[in-house]
């Protein structure tokens, strides 16, 4: 059920979109959690390849001294296997992707880009889901041991609701206290003919996609405090200034005048330790409530929903679950609850 007129419509909606994580210097729940979302998703979209999922390889730039020094610490700390992620110097990063830059980074031989709004109407066509739009979800109402899901349509009514509303998630949940927020992000899009498209994604402060349909995306703006919906020149030109700040030779003449762009304008929604929410609520006293939550993924949701709805869907169905004890304790809703009393 959703408010929207059809699927991919909100932060999920962009044209493009970059399959990448950051993995941390010291091996952690956090790191582990990255990785094995990072390898799930990348064998879960392997069926969809050249149609919805382009795996060019994604290059995590060395783009300044401290990110430099970052990745040496990365290096030292970790041995991963190559086909998984590796260093190049700036030569090969030239060659992997064909785009003229002063440093190397980290190449992720396995990752890419998808084609997300168009990914999420693919993920509809089951004989099992049955979709519902245009209805907005006002509040949620306990009635004899079911949820009562209110909307501007007639009730209806659930055993078990799943919240997947992104940022919009805090106002339907039963309870108040749960530390999330919305960060504002902006893309822009331009002809592919206006600069020298990468064969792979390149990713620095900024994310540089390969052409696509005669277009390239980048992006995104990281605005905390910014509730703008509206496209922004202000955000273009940043979003164009650090892929400047990347690339030195991005342009085949001079950079896109702002008449010339497009962009789009999402809110992704983070927690207080910028990890994502999955899994059942339960009341103050620990007992389960028949309301699972999935949000807090930011700007890795593309990377991370595979794996835990994959774990959502073993937790509903009695399967054997696909995270192990650390990592689902990583995601509990619980850790996100305001201390109260």
């Amino acid at each position: 059920m959703d408010a929207k007129e059809g699927p991919g419509q909100g932060a999920s909606g962009n044209s493009q979109g970059a399959l990448y994580v950051k993995l941390g210097v010291n091996y952690s729940t956090e790191t582990a959690l990255a990785l094995s979302s990072l390898l799930f998703s990348q064998a879960f979209y392997r069926p969809l390849a050249r149609q919805l999922w382009f795996p060019t390889g994604v290059l995590q730039l060395a783009y300044d001294d401290k990110e430099q020094r970052r990745q040496v610490r990365f290096l030292e700390n970790n041995v991963y296997p190559p086909e998984v992620v590796h260093a190049v110097s700036a030569t090969q990063a030239r060659a992997l992707t064909g785009t003229e830059l002063a440093c190397g980074g980290l190449w992720f031989p396995a990752s890419g880009w998808l084609k997300p709004a168009e990914l999420c109407r693919h993920l509809l066509k089951h004989p099992n889901i049955t979709t519902v739009w245009g209805h907005r979800v006002s509040r949620l109402s306990r009635q004899d041991g079911r949820w009562q899901v209110i909307t501007d349509h007639p009730t209806l009514d659930s055993d078990h609701v799943v919240l997947c509303g992104g940022h919009e998630t805090p106002a339907l949940l039963p309870e108040p206290g749960y530390r999330m927020k919305a960060i504002r992000g902006q893309i822009t899009q331009f002809s592919s003919a206006q600069l020298k498209p990468p064969r792979a994604v390149i990713c620095g402060q900024r994310y540089l996609n390969p052409a696509s349909d005669g277009f390239c995306l980048a992006g995104a703006t990281f605005d905390l405090k910014d509730t703008t919906p509206a496209v922004t020149n202000h955000s273009h030109t940043e979003n164009l200034t650090e892929l400047e700040g990347m690339i030195a030779d991005l342009w085949q003449q001079e950079r896109p005048a702002l008449e010339d762009l497009t962009g789009r304008v999402g809110f992704r929604c983070a927690t207080h330790d910028y990890q994502p929410i999955a899994g059942e609520l339960t009341d103050t006293r620990g007992n389960a409530m028949g309301i699972t939550v999935f949000t807090g993924l930011g700007s890795k949701g593309l990377t991370l929903a595979p794996l835990l709805a994959e774990w959502l869907a073993d937790c509903l169905s009695d399967q054997p679950e696909a995270l192990p004890s650390e990592l689902r304790s990583r995601v509990r809703p619980e850790r996100c609850r305001l201390a109260t009393g």
